[in-house]
């Protein structure tokens, strides 16, 4: 990874690393394997669907919009939930990165409100020191703007 001052630069082998490490923390916390793995999109949906391929899982997403077209930080409104049946099942909610935390809480209430999945477990790259949610299992703090390799 490039590091800068005020920028964190992640190559497509970077990526592999740390879905790699991912992974490991994942499994190292004993966690059942997944029915789902629901990525936040739009970042999310790298990550969710590789991690779909490593633990054998069905694979959907929700759209959750917490930016302007300004850039600003806005509340978090999600526009699209997923379409599979997730009552009684152990779902993975996974994001590239938890920023504010908003949007990882805006989908766990969202997902606790309608009673669905029977076990939560949450996962991210990276989470910035600030952030009010810390996931279940991440790779990395950092209090600098990451770039993606699908953002550049």
């Amino acid at each position: 990874m490039v590091r800068s001052k005020e920028k964190l630069l992640v190559s497509w082998e970077d990526f592999g690393i740390l879905i790699n490490k991912l992974t490991d923390k994942i499994k190292s916390r004993d966690v059942k394997r997944p029915d789902f793995v629901i990525g936040i999109a739009r970042g999310g949906i790298p990550v969710s669907i590789v991690l779909c391929e490593k633990f054998g899982a069905e694979f959907d997403f929700f759209r959750v919009k917490s930016y302007s077209n300004s850039g600003k930080h806005t509340k978090p409104k999600i526009s699209a939930a997923p379409s599979s049946t997730l009552s009684g099942k152990v779902v993975f909610i996974v994001d590239d990165i938890a920023d504010s935390g908003d949007t990882f809480k805006a989908v766990l209430d969202y997902l606790k409100n309608k009673g669905l999945p029977k076990k939560i477990f949450t996962a991210s790259l990276f989470v910035k020191p600030t952030s009010v949610f810390i996931p279940d299992a991440y790779v990395e703090k950092t209090d600098k703007w990451v770039v993606f390799p699908w953002e550049t």
